[in-house]
């Protein structure tokens, strides 16, 4: 807990870094060059050669390093052309060859559309995992829209309570593109609920995640969810509810290539669901969720005069939309007086031309048990795992708790 607090506060400091300035790299070559070798020595010159694996994509070059320092100096010339490759292996882009390394620049600058999509396919946010789109609908479904099983004879205890904050932490086990990492995650949120029904909240998640690839990538995600849930109609065992809500995001990236990288997020939604009670004490709860997010990140806030770098700021900035639209049901039933297991299932269609057709749908299962010591205090453990984004996988292990007065 104590870890993942500093964490939290970490991701603070990276928003203020973030909001002060972005430094990306000097120039293109400090982007994919940062890690040569010699691939062949001789009496006037080495040739030094790069094929970094960075996110989504694969470089390969090399040039003539006539002073043999393995720094690629402004009057040496490429032995051959820089190749960019997809996450595929597709081959995205060529440069022209025996360029310097200031015409190198200059290609990439004329080009960089082409390079940031084979880096950065959708969007920067998929290169440590799960998108900030995903955590922000499917992170929070099961915290806002639907509602979850409570023994009979501690639901009883519970009608005059109207508060309640809840915690998680989940920690969670990664492959992203062949690579293995881990994450962090908790989801900190305070409701109130009138005595007609109305609940208005906020859910306030914070994931760290690492990935052990070939330029040890890091990433900070903060979030902030202001809900509202009205009960539309209301019969003995069943209710349909609406809601809506507004919600920003900031992801902040860093590795061994790119010093700093990242956007803000903002959006809108709504939400509707219904929930059906048994006689058993068993709950059903299916809902849906639309979400509209749009990434930005302004100049004024990026301190570099690196044309590559405004033109990485521009697209991100001209990234479509996101429709986030999100559905799913949770299913609990009572064990006993004071324990109740829920499962659920939820999947998302990230809508949107940016976004790779192999992971422009994401689905998620869980299960979990909850022990309620009183009617005040509830406390969870639960799994989890994240299905359809092809290169992705996620499994983790959720622990929570919630407190109700």
């Amino acid at each position: 807990m104590r870890d993942v607090m500093g964490k939290s506060i970490l991701a603070l400091t990276c928003f203020v870094l973030l909001s002060q300035g972005v430094v990306w790299a000097e120039d293109f070559f400090d982007v994919i060059g940062y890690k040569t070798r010699v691939r062949e020595s001789g009496d006037r010159y080495d040739i030094v050669e790069f094929d970094p694996v960075i996110y989504g994509s694969k470089s390969t070059g090399a040039w003539y390093d006539t002073d043999k320092d393995q720094h690629w100096d402004d009057d040496e010339v490429m032995a051959e052309s820089v190749k960019i490759y997809n996450r595929k292996g597709g081959l995205v882009i060529e440069s022209p060859a025996d360029l310097t390394r200031g015409e190198l620049q200059e290609w990439a600058e004329n080009n960089a559309k082409d390079i940031l999509e084979a880096i950065f396919p959708g969007g920067i946010t998929q290169s440590t995992g799960v998108t900030d789109d995903g955590l922000m609908t499917q992170l929070l479904m099961d915290k806002k829209v639907f509602k979850k099983t409570i023994p009979i004879r501690k639901a009883d205890k519970m009608v005059d309570f109207h508060n309640d904050f809840k915690g998680s932490l989940e920690f969670l086990i990664l492959d992203v593109d062949g690579n293995d990492g881990h994450a962090e995650s908790i989801v900190l949120g305070y409701a109130n609920d009138s005595a007609k029904g109305v609940e208005l909240g906020f859910l306030l998640p914070y994931r760290y995640s690492a990935v052990d690839d070939e330029i040890d990538s890091e990433s900070h995600f903060i979030g902030l969810d202001l809900y509202f849930k009205v009960p539309a109609v209301k019969r003995d065992k069943i209710t349909w509810n609406v809601g809506g809500g507004l919600a920003g995001s900031m992801y902040y990236l860093t590795s061994n290539a790119i010093d700093h990288a990242g956007n803000y997020k903002y959006g809108a939604g709504v939400f509707t669901s219904v929930d059906k009670s048994f006689d058993f004490g068993g709950t059903l709860s299916a809902g849906m969720d639309y979400k509209y997010s749009k990434s930005e990140l302004k100049a004024s806030l990026v301190d570099t005069d690196n044309k590559f770098v405004e033109e990485a700021i521009d697209y991100v900035n001209d990234l479509d939309p996101v429709h986030n639209l999100t559905y799913g049901f949770n299913f609990g039933f009572p064990m006993g007086e004071s324990w109740a297991m829920d499962i659920e299932l939820v999947r998302t269609h990230f809508i949107s031309d940016d976004i790779p057709g192999d992971r422009d749908v994401q689905t998620l299962a869980a299960a979990a048990v909850s022990y309620f010591p009183n009617e005040s205090f509830e406390l969870n453990v639960g799994l989890r795992k994240t299905f359809e984004l092809e290169d992705i996988d996620v499994t983790g292990i959720m622990i929570g708790a919630i407190f109700r007065y």
